[in-house]
């Protein structure tokens, strides 16, 4: 529930930061603070990707040590 209101007002934020901005994204790295949250926001999504990728080379590599 709680996301369906957040969400329409975190969309019409965006969109009166992006016409202020005329489009230029580094309005969201000027700061900071709000820089090293979206670093940190970045970096959070991509990490359970990170251990995939490293379990995929595991199991890969794995399977290159039964084969011999």
């Amino acid at each position: 529930m709680l996301a369906l209101v957040l969400g329409d007002m975190a969309e019409s934020s965006f969109r009166q930061s992006m016409l202020i901005s005329q489009g230029e994204v580094s309005i969201f790295f000027g700061n900071w603070l709000v820089g090293s949250l979206m670093a940190l926001s970045i970096f959070l999504l991509l990490l359970p990707a990170w251990g995939e990728f490293k379990n995929m080379l595991r199991r890969r590599e794995a399977g290159a040590h039964l084969a011999r």
